[in-house]
């Protein structure tokens, strides 16, 4: 077992770079021993001095934090444990969105699963993870009583499940459904399997029998998890066909959202032979994919667009309006919560994996032109009387196909990207 310690030395690294720029206190030596200390006395007392909580909105959602920077050390520790011990690493969204074209090209038939856990950390079953946690021979004592503490405090205050944006819910979800991703992913008839928090993609060989493989899907989910029905979806695609002369540009088979993606598979013709589609010419059966911005992402930054230029017609900032526009056109480097490594953000990298010329680019970039020039509709008559030509001009030079295929950058100090954001919270 890896050093688990609850310690002076270990918490202090459980203090980030950008906690000495949220409290400029912590710089101070004296100040900073005294939070470390407390951090100390709450891990050492779990029972007593159990982590704090305070609830926050997350995306429209319940969502918490710690109460206090050391209950926000302590829970970092705890997290630390948890991912070393059972080597949690879970995918990101870039990594499936690379790795799924792959098997959406095949040209056998095969089934497309796609399913969304209804309120998942609202509804995980706490008293199964508790079983887990402590039959666990993986973590410490410390770590098992302080998680134990966490986990009733939230339950005794808040309701069911766990805390939605605490550093340990996360590692805790994965944990409980360590059992379910193996056994999805042992399946004969399964030969794509990925989940990214509560979104689940499933492909199979389509031999399956769907009620059934359906049925064994939800009986795997520890109750009271269940899949949200409105967001289930099952695709069947056919082994691919010839497209006909009539589809140059292929037949449309399939389409679905992922992770913020637009998928869209085609038949695309077979090579001619005497003006005539003939398998035994073709170089490839493989499928083509088409990958753009899901429409729903689209909207929300079509009305990030439209927030900032309303709230431009209130302050008259036209700096802020251009930076605001700027920010959603162009990509940054944030620094990761740990504060070590800079993380890529922005238009680019938040949907590296689109084609190109993109639909949604494009798209964007004409809103933007039209509620710009345009002379009619309540925005127009909102901020026209307080914006020049030469704001105008400024403002149609910035374009998100551009920021997307130059990998525009610009910079904006953490007190302006607070100034930026604001709007949209």
């Amino acid at each position: 077992m890896a050093n688990q310690a609850f310690s002076t030395s270990s918490l202090a690294r459980c203090l980030f770079k950008a906690d000495f720029y949220d409290d400029q206190r912590i710089s101070d030596d004296d100040y900073r021993k005294s939070v470390i200390a407390y951090a100390l006395q709450i891990a050492q007392n779990p029972t007593e001095k159990t982590p704090a909580l305070k609830q926050i909105k997350i995306s429209n959602k319940a969502g918490y934090t710690a109460g206090n920077l050391a209950s926000k050390m302590v829970l970092r520790r705890c997290n630390i444990n948890i991912n070393k011990a059972y080597n949690i690493a879970p995918k990101n969204r870039q990594s499936i969105s690379r790795e799924l074209p792959a098997y959406l090209r095949e040209g056998t038939k095969y089934k497309v699963y796609r399913l969304d856990i209804k309120s998942f950390f609202e509804n995980i079953p706490t008293n199964i993870l508790l079983n887990i946690i402590d039959g666990s021979e993986k973590l410490s004592h410390q770590t098992k009583l302080i998680i134990r503490a966490h986990i009733e405090h939230f339950k005794q205050r808040y309701g069911s499940g766990i805390p939605r944006g605490v550093e340990t819910s996360p590692s805790l979800s994965e944990l409980l459904l360590s059992e379910y991703d193996k056994k999805v992913t042992s399946h004969d008839e399964v030969f794509y399997y990925s989940r990214f928090v509560d979104d689940i993609l499933i492909i199979t060989s389509s031999n399956e029998k769907e009620d059934e493989f359906y049925k064994w899907l939800c009986d795997l989910l520890p109750s009271p998890l269940e899949y949200n029905s409105t967001k289930t979806k099952i695709y069947p695609v056919p082994r691919r066909k010839k497209a006909g002369t009539a589809n140059p540009n292929g037949k449309l088979v399939l389409s679905f959202d992922f992770l913020g993606y637009s998928y869209k598979v085609y038949d695309t013709p077979l090579p001619l032979k005497d003006g005539v589609e003939n398998s035994k010419t073709a170089t490839s059966i493989y499928r083509k994919v088409r990958i753009d911005i899901e429409e729903k992402k689209i909207r929300k930054i079509k009305e990030k667009l439209c927030k900032a230029i309303y709230s431009f017609a209130k302050n008259k900032d036209f700096k802020l309006l251009f930076d605001r526009i700027s920010f959603l056109t162009s990509n940054r480097e944030l620094k990761n919560k740990g504060g070590d490594r800079k993380v890529p953000t922005g238009i680019y990298y938040n949907y590296a994996s689109i084609d190109t010329p993109a639909d949604s680019l494009n798209n964007l970039d004409r809103f933007l032109r039209s509620t710009l020039t345009g002379k009619s509709g309540r925005l127009h008559k909102t901020y026209s009387s307080h914006i020049t030509s030469e704001h105008k001009s400024k403002l149609l030079k910035l374009s998100f196909t551009q920021g997307f295929e130059k990998r525009a950058h610009r910079k904006f100090s953490p007190n302006r990207l607070k100034e930026i954001t604001r709007v949209w919270l």
